[in-house]
């Protein structure tokens, strides 16, 4: 499993400067196809000046600055030039719109060559399926790369427009408001979302019930056919149980992309309303459906604390990254998509693994999701290992407290998730909090141990892993099963 990492939106307009603009964005590729992306971007309602960024990350892989071809251009109604100030690797400033500018708006384009999978920071971190890549026929296309946004002010309408080779056509996780014209939900899906433009297989699964209504367009690039039967069997059950564990549903509509394969196994990365998962198609059939039950309820588990909007700090990834892969196997167990012995033989291998990882000997699972995850090795592993017995530890002392209000780890993640005050971070003192309420002080103080301690410090915590884990699976089903 390859990180779906903490994806940083475009800053918010700042509140000393609430006045709104509205923006048009064209996406241009030329025909015949080749690697290549031509952005046009209309603002109207600027004022004197217009700041523009790109988001720095939008990828396990962080580049130094974006990928183009050339400046970036600006001009006005008329066609006349505007000056444009860079003023960092990722932002550019118009410093002095003319009158005419403001009143008639202005045009912006640059040129994004679609060739950062051939990047050696990309394939040096085997991370060239969350990149952007074009084939004769077909295309996948990523927000972050593409769409760069005013940052001085609020954005009104957002518009985003494609023009494609002949016969190509989009899907994408935004409502499409006319012919071939999409309009992403703010900024969040500007600067982190992905659209399948060309040649891909697509299927539509439908989640409904008396909550709502949720579309999930999942689409397979040319070559994936061996596992398009496997995927639509898989999509369906999880997102119907994550949503039902959710208890609410983040977006109404996502995109799921299996792009042309790149990686060595499996992987998958959440984005906001979309993901980008790769599948070796080569893979025996005895391991295909669990394999992508565990990779569709991770990437899927992410949007739920991602449709909030508001990132997780790297001292709470653990949670982020180790309690989603806690779900991406319970899920599948509850559902008989992946036996419970197998789900224990599973979390056996985490648990010694954890014991031997030489990180935790020295950092604690909140110090391991700062810069060094980004190194993976010990640390990384950590992160996801840690996180999950962390879960499976905390699932097991609720379950054994019996809480009326939080009695399992699924209703305290609900209390976290959805609970959570509007903007604000979630932070181990607010989880530790909701602990405490069901499990005391000694409960709240043994997560906060497990959170800021290194192994050593955690004997007793594991070993009542270690115990549940010696039990029956027949036993381990039992306890973790819905109840």
């Amino acid at each position: 499993m390859i990180a779906a990492v903490l994806l940083l939106a475009l800053p918010q307009a700042a509140a000393a400067d609430p006045h709104v603009v509205d923006v048009d964005y064209e996406v241009a590729l030329p025909a015949p196809p080749e690697p290549l992306a031509v952005v046009t971007l209309r603002v109207r309602g600027a004022r004197e000046q217009l700041v523009l960024n790109a988001v720095e990350r939008y990828a396990f892989t962080a580049l130094p600055e974006p990928l183009l071809e050339g400046p970036l251009r600006a001009e006005d109604a008329a066609g006349g030039a505007l000056a444009v100030r860079r003023d960092g690797p990722h932002q550019w400033t118009l410093p002095d719109l003319p009158a005419s500018a403001r009143e008639d708006g202005v045009t912006l384009r640059w040129r994004v060559p679609l060739t950062h999978r051939e990047l050696e920071a990309v394939r040096a971190n085997h991370d060239q399926y969350e990149f952007p890549y074009v084939a004769e026929d077909h295309a996948l296309l990523s927000a972050g790369p593409l769409l760069f946004a005013p940052t001085n002010a609020a954005l009104g309408d957002v518009r985003v427009r494609f023009e494609l080779p002949d016969g190509w056509g989009v899907v994408a996780p935004w409502p499409e408001v006319e012919p071939g014209v999409f309009a992403p939900p703010g900024r969040r899906g500007l600067g982190d979302d992905l659209i399948a433009v060309g040649a891909w297989r697509t299927h539509l699964v439908v989640a409904e019930d008396d909550t709502g209504r949720t579309e999930i367009a999942v689409a397979l690039a040319p070559g994936q056919e061996a596992l398009e039967e496997h995927v639509v069997g898989v999509v369906d059950p999880i997102v119907r149980a994550e949503l039902e564990l959710f208890g609410t549903r983040p977006f109404e509509r996502y995109l799921f992309v299996f792009a042309r394969h790149e990686i060595q196994g499996f992987g998958g990365s959440a984005k906001a309303s979309s993901m980008t998962l790769s599948a070796r198609p080569d893979t025996p059939p005895e391991r295909l459906t669990g394999s992508l039950a565990h990779l569709v309820a991770h990437e899927f588990h992410h949007t739920w604390p991602g449709g909030r909007g508001v990132p997780t700090p790297g001292s709470l990834r653990f949670v982020g990254e180790g309690f989603t892969d806690y779900y991406a196997y319970l899920v599948p167990a509850r559902l008989g998509l992946l036996p419970w012995e197998e789900l224990a033989a599973a979390f056996r291998r985490k648990l010694d693994g954890v014991r031997a990882n030489a990180g935790w000997a020295a950092t604690s699972l909140s110090a391991a999701g700062g810069d060094a995850f980004f190194q993976r090795g010990d640390t990384y592993r950590l992160v996801y290992d840690g996180g999950l017995l962390c879960a499976l530890w905390l699932d097991l002392e609720l379950r054994a407290a019996d809480h009326d209000e939080l009695p399992d780890l699924d209703a305290l993640m609900r209390a976290f998730v959805n609970d959570a005050p509007a903007d604000e971070l979630p932070s181990l003192e607010r989880l530790a909090a909701l602990a405490g309420r069901a499990l005391g002080p000694d409960g709240r103080a043994a997560l906060e141990r497990f959170a800021t301690g290194t192994r050593g410090d955690l004997s007793a915590e594991l070993a009542r892993v270690d115990a549940f884990l010696d039990q029956d699976p027949a036993a381990v089903g039992a306890r973790l099963a819905l109840r």
